[in-house]
């Protein structure tokens, strides 16, 4: 008979340890929120209400709403690069959590998860402030509501897991702009924030197909397909699976990287 005892050991001191990070992310969540706000209304005031008289679409504001959380949860990646690097610059508090009583990849799983969720709920708020801008234009009963959700979750996964891996190869605070502009920038800014896949196809078609190991490309889509079930974006169904993948291979690199890194068997 197996021994659930352990288990159940962990499981509590993995939760104690949840508990205690989205404590202190509550402490600062108005700053977070307030920041996405900012962002928020100004991306949608220009792609809604500017753009279109330079010839764009009128109806790029609604367009923009998967791009929009996709990228809010993408943009956490660097305050948690930023904070993680810190700690292990000086107080070290991941020594401690390290020398409890949970298996060591366990502890990585933790700061995962902490951070999905504080990803999960600043994705989910560009959803109120992008009803109230857009009104009408925003049909909330056109939504496919469970892909909407499974899109949330899975890019909070798959945003988390992203950041851990791109921290371990960070090795301090002044390689920070470097790898915002070498790699979060142009997985951001090629991953269909402006554009859908299928205009990518058309216009230039090898780039589309290379984009298709950029896994920001799916969130942006998945979320459009949720959002607007008759646009031509990559099906949902597709999304998630992909995300799936690029998840684990994500996760599984970074907590082999960060226990060589730190000696930790």
């Amino acid at each position: 008979m197996i021994n659930m005892q352990p288990w159940k050991e962990y499981s509590s001191t993995f939760c104690s340890l949840v508990r205690q990070d989205m404590f202190l992310f509550s402490r600062n969540i108005h700053n977070v929120l307030i920041d996405r706000f900012i962002f928020v209304t100004a991306q949608i005031t220009i792609a809604n209400w500017i753009l279109p008289y330079f010839g764009l679409t009128a109806n790029f504001g609604p367009f923009m709403i998967g791009s929009l959380i996709a990228t809010s949860c993408l943009f956490e990646i660097t305050p948690f690069i930023a904070h993680f690097i810190s700690d292990l610059s000086g107080d070290r508090k991941i020594n401690y959590e390290m020398i409890l009583p949970i298996p060591t990849w366990l502890v990585f799983i933790k700061i995962m998860v902490s951070f999905a969720l504080r990803a999960l709920v600043i994705g989910t708020a560009v959803i109120p402030v992008a009803k109230i801008l857009l009104r009408e234009q925003f049909v909330l009963s056109s939504v496919s509501w469970p892909s909407l959700v499974l899109m949330l979750i899975m890019t909070s996964i798959l945003t988390a897991a992203f950041g851990l891996l791109v921290t371990s190869f960070t090795r301090g605070m002044h390689v920070l702009s470097s790898i915002w502009a070498r790699c979060i920038f142009p997985l951001w800014i090629f991953g269909g924030f402006q554009f859908s896949w299928a205009a990518l196809n058309n216009a230039l078609p090898w780039l589309s197909y290379v984009s298709l190991f950029n896994p920001i490309f799916y969130t942006t889509e998945g979320f459009r397909a949720a959002i607007l079930p008759e646009g031509n974006f990559i099906a949902v169904k597709i999304c998630v699976p992909v995300l799936i993948c690029f998840s684990l291979v994500c996760a599984v690199v970074a907590i082999m990287r960060f226990k060589r890194r730190l000696d930790f068997v």
